[in-house]
């Protein structure tokens, strides 16, 4: 009797690591940061599409099992970070970007993008890693190079999504955003409307749920 409560036991406990492995639509659990462009070129309907976008990710994408973190860029690379170090869950996600954002400043996109991959050091070392990256403009503002941006990706192993968002492309610095894309094994993708906008973060969704799945 003891012998089938203690096989019991053990079979209670392994299921229950394997629940906590894989999340209930059956990929293994991810880390997520959102580079957002806090630039004062965003204010009004831009930005708000932008955090729209991100609210539809975070709820979509992510389960209760996976983290995500928030660094906004302008005058600085983490200009406005959430949570101020690491990552929080889904649920904290929401309530933060439901609070009083605003834009303003300049672009300091390469620090952006640099700063949201060092975050990635915090994060739980089985998870995939992504970081969605968006901009309606060019850099003009960083400390740290083009390069050691994409670096800072590629040596963590990070997947990054970018998106240039704005009415022409020429508005956007697209020879980054398409370099960061395909050293990182992500996608770019340009945006010149809100409609498109957010059908490339349905694509994002399809991208990450797909990719995390365990093999």
């Amino acid at each position: 009797m003891k012998r089938v409560l203690s096989l019991g036991f053990i079979v209670v406990i392994t299921l229950f690591a394997l629940v906590s492995c894989v999340t209930f639509n059956g990929r293994g659990p991810i880390s997520v940061a959102i580079a957002m462009d806090h630039s004062g070129s965003m204010i009004g309907a831009p930005f708000s599409n932008a955090i729209n976008a991100s609210k539809f990710l975070v709820q979509n994408a992510l389960t209760d099992f996976d983290e995500v973190a928030y660094v906004g860029f302008a005058d600085y690379g983490d200009q406005v970070k959430f949570p101020s170090t690491g990552f929080t869950s889904k649920n904290q996600m929401l309530s933060f970007l439901n609070g009083s954002l605003t834009a303003s400043g300049a672009t300091a996109l390469y620090d952006g993008l640099y700063y949201s991959a060092k975050r990635m050091d915090s994060a739980n070392s089985s998870n995939r890693k992504y970081i969605v990256l968006l901009t309606d403009g060019w850099e003009n503002a960083s400390i740290h190079t083009k390069s050691e941006a994409i670096s800072a990706c590629t040596s963590r192993n990070i997947t990054v999504f970018t998106i240039g968002y704005a009415p022409s492309q020429n508005d956007v610095e697209e020879s980054f955003l398409k370099d960061v894309a395909n050293a990182t094994g992500g996608k770019y993708f340009y945006a010149p409307d809100n409609a498109t906008l957010q059908a490339i973060f349905g694509e994002i969704i399809e991208n990450i749920s797909g990719d995390a799945y365990l093999k």
